[in-house]
Parts: structure tokens; sequence; C-alpha cells
């Protein structure tokens, strides 16, 4: 073989590798995902109700953008924003906690209480106990009232994690 057949046969070779590389990649056939974010805020207790549905970038989005929208004016009313997002946008999973947020604070009172007492110790040690029996997580007060070996009793509001 003619050293110049020998070259246009293992260029063809590497065309053909990299068109089956290509045509087979997930990314080839897998369209970019969105999400549309429809909301609507409420003015009395400074919430509000929303929704996300998921769609690809080989949908009409703006076809699929507002039927959402009707379908979200018709259930819930007339919405304050209406967005598309990329997956960049997309908003980041929470957590698990173990221990349903409280871990930090017993955590925290195990170091605390572990060194020799002195009054701002002993501060500490009643405001950590403090905000286990009031139930904190964040700063957010959950209207947590400790019951007796039933464990923990919640009442009035539910927000963020129930501890159980």
């Amino acid at each position: 073989m003619k050293p110049l057949e020998k070259a246009m046969k293992a260029k063809k070779a590497l065309q053909t590798k990299n068109v089956k590389k290509l045509t087979t990649s997930d990314d080839a056939y897998s369209p970019e995902s969105r999400l549309i974010k429809i909301f609507k805020k409420n003015l009395k207790d400074k919430g509000g109700t929303g929704i996300i549905k998921h769609t690809t970038d080989w949908s009409n989005l703006k076809d699929e953008t507002s039927k959402a929208k009707k379908h979200f004016t018709e259930k819930v009313g007339r919405p304050t924003s209406v967005q598309v997002l990329e997956p960049k946008d997309f908003p980041e999973p929470r957590k698990k906690m173990y221990g349903g947020g409280r871990t930090n604070l017993l955590e925290e009172l195990g170091r605390v209480e572990a060194k020799p007492s002195n009054r701002n110790r002993r501060a500490e040690i009643s405001r950590v106990h403090g905000e286990l029996n009031k139930g904190y997580k964040g700063g957010k007060r959950v209207g947590l009232k400790l019951g007796g070996s039933a464990g923990p009793v919640l009442k009035n509001k539910k927000v963020g994690i129930q501890i159980k």
C-alpha cells in the first residue's frame, strides 16, 4: 500500500470513530432539562404559592410556559412572576439532616460541657439548653413543647423540619 493511501485509510478510520462517539454519546440524544417556575406572592403573610414544571430545551418553551401559566391562573390566580430556568439556575436540593438540624446544637453542648465551668460557660450551657428545649433551628422558632415520656409535642404552625 502506498503511503498516501495508508494515511487516508487511517484518517477515515479516525473520522468513523469520532462519528460513532458523537452519535452514541448521551449528550447527542439527551435534551437539556429546563424548569418553568411560576409564583404568586401573598402580601398577607409574605409567602406565596408556586409551581415548578420540568421540560426540555427540545420542546417549544413559549408554548409550554403559556400552558403552565394558563393552568396556574385557573387554579390559583394571576401569577406575579414566570421564569424559565437553565440547569445552572436550578435551586440546590436541601440536605437531609440527621437529627432534624439539632445535631449542631448537641455537638456544641458536648463541647461546652466538657470544659471547666465558670460564669460565662454556665451561661452558654443554659443558652444551648434553652435553644434545644424551644426547638430553635437556624434562628427560626418551631413552637416545640417537651412532653413527658412521649417526647416533644409540636404546637402552633409547622415551620422547618419537625422533630419527632
